[in-house]
């Protein structure tokens, strides 16, 4: 009996093992990836060995007013799929319904919204921007009483940021003659005018925005947008005259309050005060107008160079340059220009900004320059990548906010970045078109793909000549000829066209055409005239009538008669 039990439990051990080798493919497996977006549509199919983590796919599916929670083993969700399989399967995405966050508040200028998965946290949008303001923040109220934290809230329903601002705080550097400045913090868009200087055998003449005193700064009206210059411009005294009194400024205007009612946390750095230059030794000071400051050079030696400093930056502008005077006539050279007194180097600026594309690994796409501010701009044409798909374009690296060509406004210089999904396959027939005389032929390839026209099939009979390929038996626009590329976009049928050959047409047979009877034309009698007699009268007889013209013959008849034709004249 034991050795019956034996054997038994060795075969038990030997099904086991085979059923566990049959459980394990040793070929190639291919995993299914279904959109389970209420269809049975593919979103792709990945073949690899069995064990391998090659069964993931590149691209992302997508499906309106839902958001991507990644791949799952069930189509209610469950168990995520993690990349592996050791047997052939089919993986399905998982969706969900998402939460819309919108932004709203001055200079926001239509931020697009976010969907977001509920729990979820919300992506930082691009920082807005506000002439005369710096952004605080964003806010959870209209109030702007409870800032909201992007690495900690989460969103679990509809929700509404709010931009909060401060006012910006700017330095202006005066510029009282002699090389001598002083900083002048102000808090913008609008300051007030800063105590008149004075200057022994002089009197001020006004705050001037050139060197050359053709712009005078108007303290009423005039506002700030950067760290900036102003001149003092002196007026000298004639012998024996008295100078003026000079009276402290009173306000000019109250500077706009902030629409944030909470204090922001941080503030712009202040332009720094040269120090005064040892022995030999000078300041270079750079005047941004309007760009985010630039630190000053001190203690620079008489005679050398200097190192050129970081470009600023200013909404809705290029930076072009450092010049050596605020008319921007010449350009300071960093090479050769050496310095050898205090002096200031002013920014220039162009107006038209530049978009730039990444494609990721595409085509390349040409970059949009002279871009006016704030202005949409159109979309360029798709770039290619083979085995993908072109998505759209987002704003960041990370492809996290799409750029929306209708609404997105062009305010700095920005980089642009392609999304590629994984390409779907495609099916193109090729007919003939002939009569049955060659099969028709499919191929399958990549959206996104270039294919080669076939070539010229069997004509359909005797005379008949290759139009083409076209996408319809008759009519339609030429797609190309035989041997040429053609990239489709879906799935579709190609046929060839022919031109039928041309038919015989019968040549008729000339008719004879008559020759007509000559016509005898009769010969006019001769006229006697009378010679008169000279000194005779003429007698009063009268004149003979002249004869009646012959009648004429009648006009030979259109219908030949037999005795017409060879006959000779009559006389």
């Amino acid at each position: 009996m034991k050795p019956v039990i034996k054997a038994l439990c060795l075969l038990a051990a030997v099904l086991a093992l085979c059923a566990g080798c049959a459980s394990k493919s040793d070929g190639p497996i291919e995993v299914s990836f279904y959109l389970n977006d209420d269809t049975e549509d593919l979103f792709t199919a990945i073949t690899g060995q069995p064990g391998s983590n090659v069964f993931m796919p590149s691209g992302t599916p997508e499906r309106e007013g839902y958001l991507f929670n990644g791949w799952f083993l069930d189509k209610e969700g469950g168990e995520a799929y993690t990349g592996t399989a050791d047997e052939a399967m089919s993986v399905y995405a998982g969706w969900s319904e998402p939460m819309e966050v919108s932004f709203a508040g001055e200079g926001v200028m239509m931020l697009e919204s976010q969907l977001v998965p509920k729990g979820g946290l919300v992506t930082p949008p691009m920082e807005p921007f506000r002439e005369g303001y710096f952004f605080a923040g964003w806010f959870e109220d209209e109030m702007l009483t409870v800032p909201w934290d992007f690495a900690t809230h989460t969103v679990d329903e509809d929700t509404t940021l709010f931009a909060g601002w401060g006012g910006v705080e700017h330095t202006v550097t005066l510029h009282l003659g002699n090389g001598m400045t002083e900083p002048y913090p102000v808090s913008g868009p609008t300051f007030d005018a800063p105590v008149p200087p004075m200057r022994e055998g002089y009197n001020f003449g006004g705050w001037y925005m050139d060197e050359a005193y053709t712009i005078p700064w108007d303290f009423a009206a005039d506002e700030i947008l950067g760290d900036m210059s102003l001149y003092a411009q002196w007026v000298e005294l004639a012998p024996g005259e008295t100078p003026a009194p000079t009276e402290e400024p009173k306000p000019t205007r109250t500077p706009k309050p902030s629409t944030s009612t909470s204090k922001p946390t941080a503030k712009p750095t202040a332009k720094p005060t040269a120090t005064p230059p040892s022995s030999g030794a000078f300041t270079v000071t750079f005047d941004a107008g309007g760009g985010t400051a630039v630190s000053s050079y001190t203690n620079v030696p008489s005679g050398s160079t200097i190192s050129k400093p970081g470009d600023p930056v200013r909404n809705g502008y290029t930076f072009a340059g450092w010049y050596k005077e605020s008319t921007l006539a010449n350009a300071w050279n960093f090479s050769s220009d050496k310095v050898t007194a205090n002096i200031t180097l002013y920014a220039r600026w162009t107006t038209g900004l530049t978009v730039t594309f990444n494609s990721n690994g595409g085509s390349s796409v040409s970059s949009y320059s002279n871009v006016p501010y704030n202005t949409t701009i159109s979309a360029p044409s798709a770039p290619k990548k083979t085995g993908f798909t072109f998505v759209r374009w987002y704003k960041e690296q990370a492809l996290t906010n799409a750029w929306d060509f209708a609404n997105d406004r062009v305010v700095q210089n920005v980089t642009l970045y392609a999304m590629w999904a994984e390409a779907k396959d495609i099916k193109i027939t090729f007919d003939p078109n002939n009569d049955g005389k060659d099969n028709a032929v499919a191929r399958t390839i990549k959206a996104g793909e270039s294919i080669t026209l076939p070539p010229v099939p069997t004509e359909p009979g005797k005379g008949y000549s290759f139009l083409g390929w076209y996408p319809s038996k008759t009519g339609g626009s030429l797609i190309g000829g035989a041997g040429a590329s053609y990239t489709p976009e879906k799935s579709m049928t190609i046929y060839a066209q022919w031109r039928a050959p041309a038919t015989a047409t019968p040549t008729a047979k000339p008719t004879a055409t008559p020759t007509a009877k000559p016509t005898a034309t009769p010969t006019a009698k001769p006229t006697a005239t009378p010679t008169p007699k000279p000194n005779t009268p003429k007698p009063n007889t009268p004149e003979p009538e002249p004869e009646p013209d012959p009648e004429p013959e009648p006009e030979p008849s259109d219908q030949i008669e037999p005795n017409d034709v060879d006959q000779p004249p009559q006389p």
